[in-house]
């Protein structure tokens, strides 16, 4: 009979049937290095089983996990250490890492995962690989109108896999259930995953600054033919982030060049932003939010949340690499990435943040209505966005034309009607338009102002 209902103490037996990753590894990681190896979302130390010769760390956060893995530890002749951390803000320094790797499917419950594969590029060897083994899609059948499943047998129990989806809520989002069953006792073990098709999760991987090296599909594949419902992606790491274009390049070598100078340039042109916050920030003094700052820079918005009051994890994204390190090394932030926001926002999750900031970003990206929709997508039941959209310049061309002095491109809105309009079309309620004075514009000497907007996802 099942002893235990434990999701935690079946584990090994639920992913019993996925064992060919153990040679791919062997593959991959043949040879000793000088620096450890390291597993995200180790569970319960499957891989202490693999004939890897390396020092390994394994990265864990859920507590029943946790105990079963330093038992694991204890029993094993390899040389291990448990790293009890979240996958986004992994206390390692840069560089220290000579490889990694992701067994069947951690990464589908990591969140957000974008900024789970940037901490890892961060922290890994440029040139090093990563494996990451995900369920085929192809495989199982999954489609955007309901359920498909998937049986195979354990070491000692059965275990049927459906994936639930519905596409209007969650674009790329299952609901997980395992049903484990040992003669007549039946479990059952709901979980929220994250799923793409295998070419999606290499394009989305990539742009965290890893590079394809090859795929293995089980499709005649060496080491996983007889298991085609899982594929490997096999990356190296490049440390860059993937810009959109040569103009992106541009505008991230612009922050980059101004990055150790930031605050005494916003202070020069009487930069409004932070003060823009500060009635806001109110709102969450003494609550826990979790927060995404799209164009952190150098921290500011986090900043002001702190000093408020507000102790939830705050995460910050931006173009410049440099800027990313400043936030980062700020303190204000629990986990900062590098990303070009033009290409759109790099997440797949949903109701995953109780608050989503822009300020002073929109009027370098070019489109706003998608951006906005996945800003509404993320946001939890009642979550809020607070963002600001530069108004029309006086002397800057129209939206979308290369300024003839410094070639900066920006979108610029001459009434707020027309945010409010967009804004109501994607879902947002209670929405609060007005106009405050930004920043002083250091090479032309005009004022510039900001729409500044709060708008809340509804609770329906």
């Amino acid at each position: 009979m099942i002893k235990s209902k434990s999701y935690a103490s079946i584990y090994n037996e639920i992913l019993g049937g996925f064992v060919a990753d153990f040679a791919v590894l062997k593959q991959i990681f043949d040879g000793r290095r000088e620096k450890p190896l390291i597993e995200l979302g180790a569970g319960t130390g499957r891989v202490l089983s693999a004939s890897l010769n390396d020092d390994l760390i394994l990265v864990e956060s859920d507590p029943e996990m946790l105990m079963i893995l330093e038992k694991s530890i204890a029993k094993s002749t390899k040389k291990a250490m448990i790293l009890e951390s979240d996958v986004c803000s992994l206390p390692l320094l840069d560089s220290t890492i000579s490889g990694a790797f992701i067994l069947c499917s951690s990464i589908s419950e990591f969140s957000p995962i974008y900024f789970a594969m940037s901490e890892l590029s961060r922290v890994l060897e440029k040139g090093a690989y990563l494996v990451c083994f995900v369920l085929n899609l192809n495989f199982v059948g999954a489609n955007n109108r309901g359920i498909r499943s998937v049986n195979y047998s354990g070491n000692k129990i059965g275990c049927s896999l459906q994936l639930f989806r519905d596409k209007n809520v969650i674009p790329y989002g299952y609901q997980v259930e395992f049903r484990i069953q040992e003669d007549l006792t039946e479990l059952t073990f709901n979980i929220k995953q994250y799923h793409l098709e295998i070419t999606e999760w290499i394009k989305f991987i990539e742009r965290a600054g890893f590079k394809l090296d090859r795929l293995l599909d089980g499709n005649g594949s060496e080491f996983l033919p007889e298991h085609s419902e899982v594929a490997a992606m096999v990356f190296r790491n490049n440390k860059n982030a993937e810009a959109k274009d040569e103009y992106a390049e541009k505008m991230k070598d612009f922050y980059n060049k101004f990055a150790d100078n930031y605050n005494e340039i916003t202070q020069t042109a009487r930069y409004a932003g932070p003060s823009l916050l500060e009635n806001f920030a109110l709102r969450f003094a003494d609550c826990s939010p979790k927060v995404l700052d799209l164009g952190c820079g150098n921290g500011l918005v986090g900043k002001v949340l702190k000093s408020k009051g507000a102790s939830g994890k705050v995460f910050g994204i931006d173009l410049s690499e440099k800027m990313c390190a400043e936030a980062r090394e700020s303190g204000y932030y629990f986990s900062v990435a590098q990303a070009d926001l033009s290409m759109g926002l790099p997440f797949i999750e949903s109701f995953e943040f109780d608050l989503v900031t822009a300020f002073g970003v929109m009027e370098f990206l070019p489109e706003h209505s998608n951006l906005l929709k996945c800003i509404h997508r993320l946001l939890r039941r009642g979550g809020e966005t607070w963002l600001t959209f530069e108004k029309s310049v006086p002397g800057w061309p129209e939206s979308g034309v290369p300024h003839p002095e410094n070639g900066v491109v920006k979108y610029h809105y001459q009434t707020p009607e027309i945010l409010c309009k967009l804004l109501e079309e994607i879902g947002f309620e209670e929405i609060s338009i007005r106009e405050e004075f930004a920043y002083l514009s250091p090479s032309f000497n005009i004022e510039v102002n900001y729409f500044v907007v709060r708008a809340r996802r509804g609770v329906d």
